[in-house]
């Protein structure tokens, strides 16, 4: 940040020179290209333009083991991956799909509709894994992502049904 401090000053410094000694258009060409360099090097000095904590905790690989895997897997193990690093990928992503497959099991093995029986499912799901799969939570960004804790809870209620 000093180095942009001081590119800062320094094209101040220009551009007062240029429209004290200048007429007319050589005035505003000199004034862009001062404002042009200052741009660039203000790109230059700051970095990438994406948030550092998001680049540390967002893994841009792909697991050797998970490349032979079918797509339906990747994109659970994606969706895994990003919704415990991430709240809103756990939130519009991860908690939906959790609730899908949810809501497939208890249809499926005890005639339980998700959403026009809640207290039934909630009995058979547990509250651990009902504080995120009830349809009525209203979703909450801004807070942690889910834990693996969180995860295994939620999944191993889904593995029970």
């Amino acid at each position: 940040m000093k180095r942009l401090a001081w590119l800062t000053a320094l094209a101040t410094v220009a551009t007062v020179a240029v429209l004290a000694l200048a007429d007319g258009i050589v005035e505003i060409v000199g004034y862009e290209l001062i404002v042009a360099g200052l741009v660039a090097a203000g790109f230059m000095a700051v970095g990438p333009l994406r948030p550092a904590r998001i680049v540390e905790r967002t893994p841009i690989t792909i697991s050797p083991a998970s490349k032979n895997h079918p797509p339906q897997l990747q994109r659970l193990e994606w969706l895994v991956e990003f919704g415990t690093t991430a709240s809103a990928d756990a939130e519009l992503r991860l908690i939906p799909e959790l609730r899908g497959l949810a809501a497939a099991r208890l249809e499926e093995r005890h005639g339980v509709d998700l959403n026009t029986d809640p207290e039934t499912a909630a009995a058979l799901l547990g509250t651990g894994a009902w504080a995120y799969l009830d349809p009525q939570r209203p979703r909450r960004f801004g807070r942690s992502a889910l834990s693996p804790q969180q995860l295994e809870t939620i999944v191993s209620a889904i593995e029970d049904l």
